[in-house]
């Protein structure tokens, strides 16, 4: 069985831009976030037991790091432009989350979206092995990467939740330009 691949050559096809030339980590999540151990990587297939057998994984230290893209993406636009508000925005979270409040409702946290999801999108964009294939889903999430002026695509909407202490929390972000944080218990 085929362990996940993370490391591509020196030399590739970056997977946003699809710049061909010297490929960088990409760590995800980005460095400054929550602090991340060595983690176990396996396929999701094989942890819902959808017709692959069992591997011991492949252990990565500190996150997963993928050599997928180019030093400008992942650098400048990525490390430099992006990944900032989306550090603050994920450590006001996890802070939030491990406080011993009790969460009421929706807490408002002020943040850049369109960078958070950039940020969000690009380090999405740099998993997997050559993977800069592109099509009709992924064109306009390569070029709202790209160029700030563009929108969000009406196609994206992403809902994310997790459990801490009991309480289930969802965190929204949509076209709309709306964060919020709901607490469910």
């Amino acid at each position: 069985m085929r362990l996940i691949e993370t490391r591509g050559a020196k030399i590739g096809r970056c997977n946003i831009c699809g710049d061909i030339g010297n490929l960088t980590e990409d760590h995800t999540p980005p460095k400054g976030c929550i602090k991340i151990g060595a983690v176990q990587l396996h396929y999701i297939t094989e942890r819902l037991n959808v017709g692959r057998t069992k591997t011991k994984g492949r252990i990565s230290q500190n996150g997963i790091k993928y050599k997928t893209l180019c030093a400008h993406c992942n650098n400048t636009m990525l490390g430099t432009n992006y990944d900032p508000p989306f550090i603050d925005f994920v450590n006001r979270i996890s802070s939030i989350l491990k406080s011993d409040l009790y969460l009421l409702g929706v807490i408002p946290i002020k943040t850049k979206p369109q960078r958070v999801m950039r940020s969000l999108l690009g380090h999405l964009s740099a998993q997997g092995v050559n993977g800069y294939g592109k099509g009709e889903f992924t064109e306009p999430i390569r070029d709202y990467i790209l160029d700030e002026t563009k929108p969000l695509p009406d196609s994206l909407k992403y809902i994310f939740g997790y459990t801490h202490l009991g309480t289930t929390s969802w965190l929204g972000i949509a076209p709309i330009k709306i964060f919020s944080l709901v607490s469910m218990s």
